[in-house]
């Protein structure tokens, strides 16, 4: 009897842990595809395509291992991408979106989320489509919500305190290269620096396998000693030189307006291959965001001595640019001259 009375309750607590189970797999379980959002192997992503209702639109391609390109016409900064890559890749379910809050993340997703298509292989298909939305009340999770899915939920990075949605950005100028001039030694045939206010301290430096010829543009007299060190070191300097920020406090008539003073400089760049690249710089008006608002005497300053305001790209960009990071190309027709350096 006692044996029959221990298989039987055996048998019921067997059955109830089946009908658990079977609950739980009709009732709770969701289909892995709807909540899959991480990508392996970004090793293969060769496009990834972002957008918004408002307009923004980006598509970044896999041009090289370490070069990526920003809807087809700009270089990429690799930070940015390096930083998308790898959030692709740890993406994490952290919980579903509870009931009380499903409409409201549903309405948000549907009226400001970021819609990112992935790409392998070169396929033309996605592999993978979703919507990234905002934060959790705590910034601590993303919603998103896989494409042609009704179930949101909140996704984490293990580790990382914060929202994801920055990552995604529809916005072009968010993903191209903030470099300016990015030349090895031996890529650059000439430099040309001109002062609007001081000319006389202008200068053009032609290279030709390492010798030098560096002229003023203003009297046309070459320097018959050029600074052979000094020069090879000048000309290192213009290794991935970048601006600071794309300026969004000036109007375009303000930009327009600008053009028309007289600019501190003009820096050109030509190559072996014939290309220019130059960036004409303007004092920057002091703003409540410089550093400095008045000088050592207590005077306050009219221009900002941190940073200029640059025209890039032909004039057609406005940016943005730190004499910490330029300063050191703005040199002056004497610092070659190797009988000066010797006096």
């Amino acid at each position: 009897m006692k044996k029959n009375r221990n298989i039987f309750f055996t048998t019921m607590v067997l059955a109830l842990v089946a009908v658990f189970l079977i609950y739980r797999t009709r009732n709770g379980t969701i289909r892995p595809e709807l909540h899959d959002f991480a990508v392996a192997d970004t090793g293969s992503v060769t496009k990834i395509f972002l957008a918004n209702k408002n307009g923004g639109m980006v598509t970044l391609e896999r041009k090289s291992d370490f070069q990526w390109s920003v809807n087809g016409k700009y270089q990429a900064r690799p930070d940015a991408i390096k930083m998308l890559l790898t959030t692709i890749k740890s993406l994490s379910v952290k919980t579903r979106v509870a009931k009380a809050g499903y409409n409201g993340v549903i309405r948000d997703i549907a009226a400001s989320g970021i819609k990112c298509e992935i790409y392998q292989n070169g396929e033309s298909k996605p592999m993978k489509v979703y919507y990234v939305g905002g934060s959790t009340a705590d910034v601590l999770g993303t919603f998103m919500l896989i494409e042609n899915s009704g179930l949101p939920f909140v996704i984490e990075i293990p580790g990382f305190q914060g929202y994801l949605t920055p990552r995604y950005s529809p916005f072009e100028k968010d993903w191209r290269s903030m470099t300016v001039f990015d030349y090895a030694i031996d890529e650059i045939k000439n430099i040309t620096v001109h002062y609007y206010h001081d000319p006389e301290k202008s200068f053009s430096i032609d290279q030709s396998g390492r010798q030098f010829r560096v002229v003023s543009p203003e009297t046309k007299k070459i320097i018959q000693h050029p600074d052979t060190v000094g020069l090879i070191n000048y000309f290192s300097f213009f290794r991935n030189l970048c601006f600071e920020t794309w300026d969004v406090e000036y109007t375009d008539r303000q930009r327009d307006s600008l053009k028309t003073t007289i600019p501190v400089n003009t820096i050109s760049v030509t190559t072996n291959g014939g290309m220019t690249k130059s960036i004409t710089t303007y004092p920057k008006p002091v703003t409540l965001r410089s550093l400095a608002q008045a000088d050592s005497s207590g005077k306050p300053l009219k221009y900002d001595i941190d940073r200029l305001y640059a025209f890039i790209n032909d004039g057609s960009e406005f940016v943005v640019i730190q004499y910490y990071v330029f300063g050191k190309i703005f040199r002056q027709l004497d610092d070659f001259n190797a009988d000066r350096r010797k006096k």
